[in-house]
């Protein structure tokens, strides 16, 4: 029953973003209130494009105050306390010491771009800077939340749960809620998608993997580390991706190979089916249905 809350909860969340984002904002944008307000003195009509960029940036402060007190502010002090003075725990083993420093350093890819995602939405007027991130988030997405009843079997699936998770998850249902729905935002909001884009998104896979694997030789993190390691497949009870090992029935390191193969062109064929949908739509601007979808513009 919990995975048909979280299929209907997430197509519900999708739906209802998409429609808000295809007609709201136009509707918004064109009234008199936000524009020609004299009570407000507003003399000048805001462009289009920093009136959505006021928005997005609106959400994107809102979660990430979110996602910062409920989860990443507690990680960050648990980690601190930890490395300042390890003697106040004398028996914390191999997969704490990881997860300890995992949390806090952003070494699982999810949280990582719960933070990436929406500060790449203030950063850029433009929106092209989300869209690079938003097929990484569509898919952490989308391959965590359909396995969280089996990840998470003790949770009971209520409001708290959806928007405050439990101690050792902190808003993992939502976290990964928010990079599937804004995701798909993301990579609709960049209305000039070009080949060339997919160069970027290379370099931020490339510049993040660095940085995870740099930091856990540097450490010592061998658990949560976004498949780099081989306890990540291999531990039948801790492993992030064990189940993924499972299925394949594949020894390491050829489910890694396997795994990542496959994520990267699921990935990178995201953002090419972007590029040919928008150009079949701007191809046909004049059919009924396009004009009443619009949704890749």
């Amino acid at each position: 029953m919990t995975w048909l809350y979280i299929l209907l909860i997430t197509i519900f969340g999708i739906i209802v973003s998409n429609v808000l984002y295809t007609y709201l904002s136009k509707l918004v944008y064109k009234s008199n209130f936000f524009l020609k307000n004299k009570n407000l003195g507003q003399t000048k009509k805001l462009s289009r494009e920093n009136f959505e960029w006021i928005i997005w940036s609106s959400i994107s402060v809102i979660f990430l105050i979110y996602f910062i007190t409920v989860r990443f502010y507690d990680d960050w002090d648990r980690f601190t306390k930890y490395i300042n003075d390890k003697s106040n725990y004398p028996s914390t083993n191999q997969y704490a010491h990881s997860i300890y420093i995992s949390k806090a350093l952003l070494l699982d890819m999810c949280p990582f771009m719960s933070l990436s995602l929406p500060i790449s939405f203030i950063c850029d007027k433009t929106k092209r800077a989300p869209s690079f991130f938003a097929p990484f988030c569509i898919y952490g997405g989308c391959i965590t939340l359909p396995f969280i009843p089996y990840s998470e079997p003790n949770a009971v699936f209520d409001w708290h749960y959806i928007f405050i998770g439990t101690d050792a998850n902190p808003i993992f249902f939502f976290m990964h809620f928010y990079l599937t729905v804004f995701g798909i935002l993301a990579l609709r909001a960049n209305t000039r998608p070009k080949f060339f884009d997919l160069t970027y998104m290379h370099i931020i896979a490339a510049i993040y993997f660095a940085y995870v694997v740099g930091v856990s030789r540097t450490m010592n993190v061998t658990y949560n580390v976004t498949g780099t390691s081989m306890n990540d497949w291999t531990d039948p009870v801790l492993g992030s991706y064990h189940g993924v090992q499972e299925f394949l029935k594949l020894d390491y390191p050829a489910v890694m190979i396997v795994g990542f193969s496959f994520s990267y062109l699921v990935i990178v064929g995201m953002y090419l089916s972007k590029i040919f949908i928008h150009k079949w739509v701007n191809k046909n601007r004049n059919n009924k249905v396009v004009k009443l979808l619009f949704l890749f513009e």
